[in-house]
């Protein structure tokens, strides 16, 4: 008698790619607000020129670790996660951004807080970025 597998439906592939006995060869994101927060993680670490085919995709949040942190500095980091959420990610509103710096530990945090009209949900995102990782 064959196997029958059972289709699970996906938004989008579970980043990273990890191997899934559920959904498949990788796992699947099934709710929109984790996909959303996967996006808006991806655009806000990738760094600009990264992307293949669109050099301008991306805020590069690492590339301002090493700058002093200065009201100039968040404000550009935060025009920036603006620009960036409204092109590409047009169906979220972004809120607040708060951004704190500990130069201890070389740590930016970041938390933005975002609409989501489809769903009419609030939701946020925190995200603490060292020069070698990144941490939800």
């Amino acid at each position: 008698m064959p196997v029958i597998k059972q289709n699970y439906v996906g938004i989008g592939p579970k980043l990273p790619l990890t191997y899934d006995k559920k959904h498949g060869p990788y796992g699947l994101i099934v709710d929109p607000r984790e996909e959303i927060k996967q996006n808006l993680l991806n655009i806000i670490l990738t760094n600009p020129g990264e992307r293949v085919m669109d050099s301008n995709f991306g805020v590069g949040i690492k590339g301002f670790l090493f700058e002093n942190f200065t009201s100039d500095v968040v404000s550009r980091i935060k025009e920036r996660v603006y620009n960036q959420v409204a092109k590409y990610l047009p169906t979220v509103i972004v809120n607040n951004i708060d951004i704190g710096f500990d130069e201890e530990q070389n740590l930016l945090n970041l938390k933005l807080v975002f609409f989501i009209p489809a769903l009419a949900t609030v939701d946020d995102l925190n995200i603490s970025v060292e020069d070698t990782s990144v941490s939800l």
